[in-house]
């Protein structure tokens, strides 16, 4: 049951993001808020369900944007899945791992996106529009991230670890 109320704050966070009037604009760029919830929920659950919820973050968004559909869904499924799996590595509930995961989820993404982009030639911004962009998005991942991760963490039953034999 949690993990349904996790989910519907997922898609909560999707209006939020989808809604003109409601997205917060930094130097003309929109964080991107379900990047930072798909780590964070990643982190909590582990890397099946990390890779679930960042397909349907990403679909989601694919459905709301007017971009190339299914870029967002490739690139958040394997943040939820890296996400996950470097739940087993490193000590979740230190604050300084959550923001080092933020911001290595944020560059993960961008690159894939570009590359994405590259594979299938579809028109990519200059490189000083990326950068900027990948600034913005890093400075508000790490920001977003902190509180995002407790509201998740109180509402979803962190995954149980395997034992490795």
């Amino acid at each position: 049951m949690k993990f349904v109320f996790a989910l519907a704050v997922l898609y909560l966070l999707l209006a939020v993001q989808c809604l003109p009037l409601a997205s917060l604009s930094v130097f003309g760029y929109h964080p991107d808020l379900l990047l930072v919830a798909t780590a964070c929920l990643g982190l909590l659950k582990g890397e099946q369900q990390g890779a679930l919820i960042g397909f349907l973050a990403g679909l989601g968004q694919d459905l709301c944007s007017s971009g190339v559909p299914g870029f967002n869904a490739a690139a958040k499924t394997l943040v939820g899945f890296i996400s996950g799996r470097l739940s087993q590595r490193v000590m979740a509930h230190s604050v300084r791992n959550q923001v080092a995961n933020a911001a290595a989820m944020v560059m993960l993404h961008t690159a894939l996106i570009i590359v994405l982009a590259r594979l299938f030639d579809f028109p990519r911004p200059a490189s000083p529009e990326v950068l900027k962009a990948l600034l913005v998005e890093l400075l508000a991942g790490m920001l977003l991230v902190i509180p995002l991760f407790f509201l998740f963490e109180r509402l979803t039953p962190r995954a149980a670890k395997r034992s490795e034999a």
